[in-house]
């Protein structure tokens, strides 16, 4: 019996948890079709099918989705973006997406809702064995568990090292096509990149009390949280921000509203030139500074 092609695109949720996807749908029988790591290539296809106005995030979705559409049977897709249930910018993607593609190809995943009740209804496009979904469920989580702890650890001992040390945030820290020359850079100047996203969720919504406004995503909880969490022992904030983010904008607002004691630098993610001499000035400013 040939195997369903399960296809999953390498956007910035693939980073987060495409340990659990491919261990999850490995143990359903399914074929696993990754997409490239982002390219030039990639991105233009978003480019040229999504307005200038959209993000950068939603143009590199596309392109990644365009590109496996024709040798799967299914795509991962997540429904919401990941700050907000009502993203215009998201909604906007959807739309092409069901304009371009065959809607029943489309596997929507909710975060928004139970995770149990959504990874079943998946499951169940690919098997009605239920001892075999839960199976596959239970050993994708170890497995993503496992990945998020090893990440956790190795941010701990970069901690406690004697390197400057600056805290990297906004949402697409985990795409290489974005993070991976910035972060490089800094490495390589003896500056140490920690990442909001590998603090441990419980102290990082913990932490996110503290500052005096509502916020209901909890990705950007997280990254308030990370922010209080590390404050004592980091030089500066990078924000890896796209201009075209609403959401990111507000979110920049408030923390530098709420934390005139730590220094940002806003990286745009979609201008290599102007990023570069940033960071530049960056790397200078924290290497020659005297501050312990």
């Amino acid at each position: 019996m040939k195997k369903i092609r399960i296809g999953i695109p390498r956007t910035n949720n693939y980073y987060k948890y495409g340990v659990f996807w491919k261990h999850f749908f490995l143990h359903l029988k399914c074929n696993i079709i990754l997409s490239s790591e982002i390219n030039n290539k990639v991105l233009n296809i978003g480019k040229n099918n999504l307005s200038n106005l959209n993000c950068l995030q939603n143009k590199i979705k596309l392109g990644l989705i365009k590109e496996i559409s024709n040798n799967c049977d299914y795509i991962l897709v997540y429904k919401t973006c990941i700050y907000s249930k009502k993203c215009l910018n998201y909604e906007l993607l959807k739309e092409n997406i069901k304009n371009d593609l065959l809607s029943s190809q489309i596997i929507y995943f909710n975060p928004n809702n139970i995770k149990i009740i959504e990874i079943t209804k998946i499951a169940l496009k690919i098997t009605k064995n239920p001892i075999r979904i839960i199976y596959s469920y239970i050993l994708a989580n170890i497995k993503q568990k496992k990945y998020h702890e090893n990440n956790q650890n190795n941010q701990r001992n970069k901690v406690n090292n004697n390197k400057n040390k600056v805290l990297v945030i906004g949402n697409s820290i985990e795409d290489k096509y974005i993070s991976y020359e910035i972060t490089n850079k800094l490495k390589k100047n003896n500056i140490e990149p920690i990442y909001y996203n590998n603090l441990s969720p419980k102290y990082s919504l913990f932490f996110s009390k503290q500052i005096p406004f509502i916020i209901k995503s909890k990705e950007l909880r997280k990254i308030i949280g990370s922010i209080y969490y590390y404050q004592y022992i980091i030089k500066h904030i990078i924000y890896l921000k796209d201009n075209n983010c609403q959401i990111e904008r507000y979110i920049y607002t408030k923390i530098k509203s709420q934390l005139n004691n730590i220094p940002i630098t806003i990286l745009e993610i979609d201008n290599n030139l102007h990023t570069n001499t940033k960071l530049e000035l960056l790397i200078d400013t924290i290497n020659n500074s005297n501050i312990n």
